[in-house]
């Protein structure tokens, strides 16, 4: 599509070019200009009949698009006009008056169109028939078009209006059945114990289940326990960072490793949530899944009704992580393909839902 143009320009040179859709009518208000070519590109439509008829213009060159319907036969010539081309478009009916030949002083090329008073320059009737024809068939294709995709966007967005309200109102029926007791927090899920994770019905559901077979009750650690078994946290127990809180390796007096997630909540927390919270993850048991152990409420920066640090207590898992046990490339793992493709379906589904 051709830009505006400043109303004081006084030449305009974009021949050769690719510029497409119909000479804009503000072109007819530019009377400062004197050159005008746009030649050789891909517009179309009937031109502004102001633009034949500016007090400056001398030079206008409109040959070699695809300009198609009539000029009036009075069209009104500037007085400057020398030269005017419009050869090999598909203007119609009769050439105007202003631009037949019995005018001196005026280079003027119309050939290559469609004109009906001068049949030795013009296109075959034939053509220009088609032509006309082939235009009327694409702009009710166009209607049809335009009306067929309103129609599949309209469905489209509809169902997936009717997609996103079944999910959130069944996932909110599970948060009513199945957690009436614990109360919801306003509170941010990038601290990683966020109420949205706890309520979460693809958590909650198994957990119901896991709940009722004989689980401990998720262990108490106190700080001092942690502080021991890490040396105070040293940097030589430090394991590095994940997605949520700071990881720890530490020994328990029964010889086993854990490893201690360090949390630094951004918002208050109520305690009470919080160990509800706690309780069920720690009742979540599966061979894939690493275990909660215990958990430690770090009271050192509290108010009394609200929590600031939280550390979580985990079976170590020394080497290797999921990914390479799911591969198979672990050492010592069991798992067969069918089995490895299950938790692939599984880790899927989780993401999406």
């Amino acid at each position: 599509m051709l830009p505006l143009m400043p109303k004081s320009l006084v030449t305009i040179l974009l021949s050769k070019n690719s510029f497409s859709g119909e000479i804009p009518s503000e072109f007819g208000e530019l009377n400062q200009l004197q050159n005008l070519d746009i030649s050789s590109n891909s517009l179309n439509g009937v031109p502004p009949f102001s633009l034949f008829s500016l007090n400056n213009i001398s030079y206008l060159n409109l040959a070699n698009n695809v300009l198609s319907g009539s000029l009036p036969y009075k069209l009104k010539c500037g007085t400057k006009l020398g030269f005017l081309d419009i050869s090999n478009n598909m203007l119609s009916g009769l050439v105007p008056s202003c631009l037949e030949s019995s005018f001196d002083r005026r280079v003027v090329r119309f050939g290559g169109n469609c004109f009906s008073n001068d049949s030795q320059t013009q296109k075959h009737g034939s053509y220009c028939e088609e032509f006309s024809s082939g235009r009327k068939r694409f702009w009710n294709w166009e209607i049809d078009a335009d009306f067929g995709i309103i129609a599949v966007v309209v469905l489209l967005v509809f169902g997936f209006g009717v997609l996103f309200y079944r999910k959130n109102h069944s996932r909110e029926i599970y948060r009513h059945e199945m957690l009436p007791k614990i109360v919801q927090d306003d509170y941010n899920s990038t601290t990683g114990v966020s109420s949205e994770l706890l309520a979460s019905a693809r958590f909650i559901s198994q957990t119901m289940k896991l709940g009722k077979q004989a689980t401990p009750i998720c262990r108490h650690f106190s700080i001092e326990e942690l502080k021991e078994i890490t040396r105070n946290f040293d940097l030589s127990t430090y394991i590095g960072e994940g997605t949520i809180g700071k990881l720890y390796k530490g020994k328990l007096e029964n010889g086993s490793y854990v490893m201690i997630r360090s949390l630094a909540l951004k918002k208050k927390f109520s305690i009470q949530n919080l160990k509800a919270g706690l309780d069920l993850l720690s009742k979540l048991h599966h061979p894939n899944l690493v275990s909660l152990l215990g958990h430690c409420i770090d009271h050192s920066a509290s108010d009394g009704t609200s929590i600031h640090k939280l550390h979580l207590v985990y079976k170590y898992v020394q080497n290797e992580n999921y990914r390479m046990h799911l591969s198979g490339k672990g050492r010592g793992s069991k798992i067969l393909a069918k089995g490895r493709i299950r938790g692939c379906c599984i880790q899927f589904w989780i993401h999406i839902v």
